[in-house]
């Protein structure tokens, strides 16, 4: 995992720095590495390299949100973690979809949740599920499964623009995905990163597919769906 903080204050970027090795650590992941930036040109060299990024609404005479919009066109997948001591930017930042939006006098208590929620959706993102198929063992990252289907005694993984039959069951299976996967009937597993909306029992994916809710799920259905939104999903 590669992040990157950029703010002009370097006291003040120590201390998040400090405070992400920390929680790392706590968390446990192994592999990764922070990188401090004052000022975003050496940060642009080489943007589409990090993972996470948290960055100041104000440095000097830059404004962090136009200097997101410009990351969002090399990098769509970077977590992007505002702090900023004024909430005068808040809904601006809204433009390129960041994960959270911490006050500088919070970051010791409600930043630290923040920091642990987006480090753990890191994780999620990045997650792994091994199966066996026709006796080869394959290793699935668990973002690019759009559906899993069982259909008769196996279930289908249909994974980029392939699919992988497996003799898995599906309750097995769910507890080992991360939470943006929902059930949302007897045989169907929907990963909530490919769909495009949600309207009372039917699910349309990005692909235009569309699925049905069972009834049962409908209301639990639409609330992960909300929450996943307001994850930045």
């Amino acid at each position: 995992m590669k992040i990157a903080i950029i703010d002009d204050d370097s006291i003040f970027m120590d201390e998040v720095k400090d405070i992400i090795g920390e929680r790392i650590n706590k968390i446990g992941i192994n592999d990764f590495s922070i990188s401090t930036f004052s000022s975003p040109e050496q940060l642009l060299v080489d943007i589409h390299s990090f993972d996470l990024l948290i960055i100041d609404v104000e440095i000097n005479q830059y404004n962090g949100i136009s200097i997101c919009n410009q990351i969002r066109k090399f990098n769509t997948d970077i977590i992007i973690m505002f702090i900023s001591s004024y909430t005068t930017y808040v809904f601006n930042s809204f433009t390129v979809s960041p994960f959270s939006y911490i006050l500088k006098k919070d970051l010791n208590n409600k930043g630290i949740s923040e920091i642990d929620r987006c480090l753990q959706f890191y994780m999620n993102k990045n997650k792994t599920i091994k199966i066996s198929s026709f006796g080869i063992e394959y290793s699935l990252v668990q973002r690019d499964i759009k559906v899993i289907s069982k259909i008769s005694d196996k279930c289908v993984f249909y994974y980029n623009d392939k699919q992988f039959e497996a003799r898995m069951n599906l309750k097995d299976i769910l507890m080992d995905l991360s939470p943006f996967f929902v059930q949302i009937n007897k045989s169907d597993i929907i990963n909530l990163n490919f769909v495009s909306d949600i309207h009372k029992d039917e699910i349309t994916l990005n692909s235009e597919e569309k699925y049905y809710i069972s009834r049962r799920k409908i209301k639990d259905i639409h609330e992960k769906w909300m929450q996943f939104l307001r994850d930045g999903g």
